[in-house]
């Protein structure tokens, strides 16, 4: 019996037999990692969309802030201005984070949307601290990339 690995695969060729499926069978195994096997990609795409989609939101801020009236006439961006830029990414959502401080009762748990403020702040300082993905802004071909094309220059 050849080695199939995906769920659709395994659960075809089991449909083809005629009896029943004995819970300790090897068939049963078979389905069983297939499964599982299953749930593991999936979760593994979500959790790389998740992090790509963040990736993105933070190229999108950095390029929009770029492309203003102040900044545009730009060539070039030192390693501070930067990180300033990331920094202004990161503390985005302050304002609504303090109001959501305010609005709360003394001794009273944060709401969900607090939380969750908050979970994206941490995880966001924790990714500047680690090492953000991001274009080189040093240069000055990298700055006037306007987004067509295939590759984005990103080292």
């Amino acid at each position: 019996m050849p080695r199939v690995n995906s769920l659709r695969k395994v659960s075809k060729l089991i449909k083809q037999k005629k009896t029943t499926l004995h819970p300790n069978s090897r068939r049963a195994k078979r389905l069983a990692r297939a499964t599982l096997r299953q749930e593991k990609i999936t979760r593994q795409k979500i959790k790389h969309k998740l992090k790509k989609s963040n990736d993105l939101m933070a190229l999108s801020f950095i390029n929009e802030c770029i492309n203003t009236e102040q900044l545009s006439s730009r060539d070039t961006f030192t390693v501070d201005e930067i990180k300033g830029l990331l920094q202004t990414f990161i503390c985005r959502d302050d304002d609504e984070l303090e109001q959501l401080k305010k609005e709360r009762r003394h001794n009273r748990p944060p709401t969900k949307r607090q939380e969750l403020l908050e979970l994206k702040k941490d995880a966001e300082v924790k990714h500047f601290e680690t090492g953000w993905k991001l274009p080189d802004l040093t240069d000055p071909k990298n700055v006037k990339f306007s987004g067509v094309g295939r590759e984005t220059p990103v080292d």
